[in-house]
């Protein structure tokens, strides 16, 4: 019975000379090695090149930023970059956030899951979705209505490099503001590396 991972165990203090050496002063060191590998399991490095530069990348995950203001903001038609926004919920160590700008620079290349909501101030019609954008390429869409709508919502993935400035973009066919939420519910952007 090994004491790794309930407790570290304490190798027995053996003087030359004095001490035999025995089975136990092989079997349980063994025993604890065996221990060790069981607990972090095969690969636990996975892709990255040690678990330090695992853990590394898991501490920079994700951010989520918020429109927790029910003021009107955004308006217009076409193509627009979503501002408004006021707080961040979360933000891991690596992302940036510009809240007046609605951005968010990624810190590693990769896959990222992306997550936006917003909710229009009064009806529209036409074509209405949301997109990422890297300021310069719509990176990908989401919801699009040709009806008269209240919330358009997108989710997604996006490969994109270190350093990337993403945002969420709004297209709508007629003039329309958009409508902050204070539960946070309805007004968000999230982003989380894969």
């Amino acid at each position: 019975m090994s004491t790794y991972p309930a407790g570290i165990w304490s190798p027995p203090t053996r003087v030359d000379a004095t001490d035999d050496v025995t089975a136990v002063d092989f079997n349980v060191p063994a025993g604890e090695i065996v221990a060790v590998q069981t607990e972090l399991g095969i690969n636990p490095s996975g892709s990255d090149t040690d678990i330090t530069a695992r853990l590394a990348r898991m501490e920079t995950i994700g951010v989520a930023i918020t429109r927790l203001a029910t003021g009107t903001s955004d308006s217009g038609s076409s193509y627009r970059t979503l501002i408004g926004w006021d707080t961040t919920v979360y933000a891991d160590s690596g992302f940036t956030v510009n809240l007046g700008a609605g951005t968010v620079t990624v810190p590693t290349t990769g896959w990222y899951m992306f997550e936006g909501h917003a909710r229009v101030s009064g009806s529209t019609t036409g074509i209405c979705f949301l997109t990422v954008s890297d300021g310069t390429t719509r990176l990908s869409r989401g919801e699009g209505l040709a009806a008269t709508v209240e919330d358009i919502s997108a989710s997604g993935l996006v490969r994109v490099t270190a350093g990337t400035v993403l945002r969420l973009q709004a297209y709508t066919a007629s003039t329309v503001a958009f409508v902050g939420d204070a539960t946070g519910q309805l007004y968000y952007f999230r982003l989380v590396r894969l």
